[in-house]
Parts: C-alpha cells; structure tokens; sequence
C-alpha cells in the first residue's frame, strides 16, 4: 500500500464518476499483478516447448492458447 493514493475518481462511463477506496485500488492492482504474472508465466512455458522442439511438427503441435 505504500505509495498508493488513498482515493481516486474513476469514469465508469461517459457520464458516470464514482471514488475508488484504497481497498478497491488495491484490489484492482492485485488484479493486474496476477494477470501480467500469469502473461510472463505463459511465455516462459511456451519458449521452454518452442526451445526444446527438435522438428517443425513439434512446434506445430504446440498448443498457444494457453
């Protein structure tokens, strides 16, 4: 929490604001810390598989959309 703002206005829409708590930003950066972990996590397993292939079937076979 060090660092962050206490509060801040967040458009919902073009004519919607509402305030976001520590406790909501906080929540919301959590959020995007799983998902870029979950993003890097994803590319270094998929270019372990693209390394180790020895042949263009094997790269074929790899499933991306993971």
């Amino acid at each position: 929490t060090q660092g962050l703002v206490q509060s801040v206005n967040w458009k919902v829409n073009s004519t919607t604001w509402i305030s976001l708590g520590l406790a909501e930003i906080s929540a919301m950066a959590q959020a995007v810390s799983n998902h870029v972990q979950q993003c890097f996590t994803a590319e270094y397993l998929l270019t372990q598989q693209v390394q180790s292939a020895t042949s263009i079937e094997q790269v074929q076979s790899i499933n991306y959309l993971v």
